[in-house]
């Protein structure tokens, strides 16, 4: 029998527009433009992720489902409909059949050559199931070519890098899949897939929509056959057996009979795990690069604010000593200026200087000052390895860790309750599925940790609760600023750590912090970083100073203070004007104290001008942000030293002498013959 397009389509879609008797013909090549339709809207769903792969394989669905729905005819008209829509849509140029690329032609042709094939062997499939008239050995013969046919649709679909899954029942009480829908659930080949499944055989997967298990009627294959109607860009959340989690998105389509009735349906899944997780871990860098601006602003405009109130607070002190407000006024300033250190910590710019210790030791030492730090009804418990337990960071800033989480584990007791609060250290290896759980929010890799843990029995934490412990300015404290746990995280991820938590309401909390373990040997002892007495008074030879800072307050402030020690002062409001001033200066000045953020040029465009040009020409550079990451700024040598914001006037002027003394070449040094 010869077939053409007009014997199979065009005859009878003209006969049926003229004798309207034949809604069958008409429902069925109605499939045809539904399944071709479904299919591009699928495609065009997943090119972001697949991009030229697997074009042809929602189109081969659909020239099965057109097939299996209506026949060879609906299924070789679905072919070439098939073939239009990739040809104009997806094939270069886009919009166009004028396809001039061979290797899409050949695509092209292999993709019609195996669809007319699939439409053949699958229309032929479908006449051979609906006929009843056939004798025992053609039945016989009709089942062995369907279990071929149906061998080579599984191969087909076990080609295809993403999850099909296939259901030919209405309440989808069986599901199969292809290669790749199994090994998505880790389920047998060849098991059944369904969550419909009679009880005993459902597999063990859920499946999850805003962190709610999807009921099993409203799952998308389920759906999609229970009501006839196709769902597109479906996005869950598989948590397998094991307990790890999938991200998945995709469409399922139903299969419909020649009278429009649901037999099944089919559906398409990609997985979006690891693009999920990127996402996440962009935003978090995207809210650390947004907390980092907002630390710099603070940094440098609250910080000003602070050096002219505590510089003038100290200068008033020292005349009027016995006046107890002013002490009130220092005080609450050296408390503004800690959140501002607490906002600089949780933006990852909080480290000073880093050595290796002993963290058991550092624990140990702070003992008395935890101990001092919670309600006196609380008991403290040390479990410390005796293991050496060896990490590389600022000690100050772990001990910040250690008193952050013991202070809100004691704040966590209720009042009067008999409480009891552990800390405890160890070594521990971290396995990579460990650190990918932890990954959107710390940036750490698996290998060997020392860990610091403290664990209370209070009041806990609720699911809501435990979502945003690390977000800054959020607490459960009427009194609280919501900074201190925020610090914690951006000190440990500024580690290469991580932090675990445990926590349920009623039941208490655990605070697990990973920090990475040195492979260097620690220190004998902790330094306890102090301010020297005084440093040795020199003679102080003639010297001038150029104060560059763009907030005039300050910039009154820090000149007077240097005025009233003797020194000869300039005053420049920006680098531009810095430049001008020094350009008339005669003789120049010994040194520059410059602000590091100012408009019209600051303190990172000033300093390389100044080098070049003024090079025996000593810099001070004064910022909110600690000396580790200004000294990244600069090119080695360039500045003689950092001042951090706020200051008071005595650190200024000690700064200076300091400074200046040790650019002196005709300095000796106090031992020196």
């Amino acid at each position: 029998m010869t077939l053409s397009l007009r014997t199979i389509i065009v005859d009878p879609l003209r006969q049926a527009r003229q004798t309207g008797s034949n809604p069958g013909i008409i429902w069925r090549y109605s499939v045809v433009v539904l399944a071709v339709l479904a299919a591009t809207a699928v495609r065009i769903a997943l090119e972001s992720p697949l991009g030229v792969y697997s074009l042809y394989l929602p189109f081969a669905l659909a020239v099965m489902v057109a097939a299996r729905v209506g026949g060879r005819g609906p299924g070789l008209a679905a072919t070439v409909l098939s073939a239009l829509c990739v040809s104009w849509f997806f094939l270069e140029p886009r919009r166009s059949f004028d396809i001039r690329n061979p290797a899409e032609i050949a695509g092209l042709a292999l993709f019609a050559a195996t669809a007319t094939l699939i439409s053949l062997l699958v229309g032929e499939l479908r006449e051979s199931l609906l006929s009843t008239a056939q004798a025992q050995e053609a039945l016989r013969k009709a089942h062995n070519d369907e279990l071929t046919r149906a061998t080579e649709l599984q191969a087909i679909m076990d080609s295809a890098p993403v999850a099909i899954f296939v259901s030919h029942d209405p309440k989808c009480r069986s599901i199969i899949g292809n290669r790749s829908a199994y090994k998505l659930l880790r389920a047998m080949p060849g098991t059944n897939l369904s969550k419909s499944a009679p009880d005993g055989e459902r597999p063990a997967y859920r499946a999850m929509e805003d962190g709610k298990e999807i009921p099993m009627t409203e799952l998308p294959l389920q759906k999609a056959a229970a009501t006839g109607q196709p769902l597109y860009f479906v996005e869950l959340e598989l948590v397998l057996e094991d307990g790890s989690r999938r991200n998945i998105i995709g469409s399922a389509v139903p299969l419909l009979d020649p009278e429009g009735r649901s037999s099944g349906s089919v559906g398409t899944f990609v997985d979006i795990t690891e693009r999920k997780r990127s996402e996440e871990r962009l935003r978090q860098v995207q809210k650390l690069e947004s907390i980092g601006l907002l630390a710099g602003g603070i940094a440098h405009d609250f910080n000003n604010l602070l050096t002219v109130i505590i510089g003038n607070a100290h200068a008033a002190l020292q005349k009027y000593p016995s006046i107890e407000e002013i002490r009130r006024i220092m005080s609450a300033s050296e408390r503004a200026a800690e959140l501002t250190r607490q906002l600089l910590a949780y933006a990852g710019k909080g480290q000073f200087i880093a050595m290796t210790f002993n963290l058991s030791e550092l624990v140990s030492r702070s003992r008395q000052l935890l101990s001092a730090a919670i309600p006196k009804r609380v008991e403290l418990v040390l479990h410390l390895s005796d293991q050496e337990l060896p990490i590389k960071s600022d000690p100050s800033q772990i001990e910040r860790v250690l008193m952050n989480l013991v202070i809100n584990a004691g704040e966590a007791i209720p009042p009067g309750a008999e409480g009891r609060i552990e800390i405890s250290t160890g070594i521990s290896e971290v396995a990579p599925e460990i650190v990918r759980a932890h990954a959107p929010a710390f940036d750490a890799r698996p290998g060997r940790f020392v860990y610091l843990e403290v664990t209370d029995n209070g009041s806990g934490m609720d699911a809501a609760t435990l979502r945003q412990v690390f977000d800054p300015f959020f607490s459960t404290k009427f009194t609280g600023r919501g900074l201190g746990l925020a610090a914690v995280q951006g000190i440990v991820r500024s580690c290469g750590g991580f932090i675990d938590v445990d926590s349920s309401s009623g039941a208490g909390s655990r605070f697990r912090v990973y920090f990475p373990a040195s492979h260097t040997k620690s220190a004998e002892q902790i330094p306890t970083v102090a301010r020297p007495d005084g440093l040795r008074r020199r003679e102080r030879r003639h010297a001038s100073i150029l104060v560059v800072e763009d907030e005039e307050m300050v910039r009154q402030l820090a000149s007077m203070a240097l005025r009233t020690h003797g020194y000869e002062v300039l005053e420049a409001e920006n680098g531009k004007h810095a430049l001008e001033v020094l350009a008339g200066a005669d003789p120049l000045p010994s040194l520059v104290l410059l602000d590091l953020t100012m408009p019209e040029m600051g303190g990172e465009e000033l300093v390389p001008v100044l080098a070049h040009d003024y090079p025996d020409l000593r810099i001070i550079v004064t910022s909110g942000y600690p000396e580790e990451d200004l000294q990244r700024e600069f090119p080695p040598g360039a500045v003689a030293g950092f001042l951090q914001k706020p200051y008071t006037m005595a650190a200024l002027t000690e700064k200076v002498e300091e400074t200046i003394s040790s650019g002196d070449p005709n300095e000796q040094a106090p031992d020196a013959a």
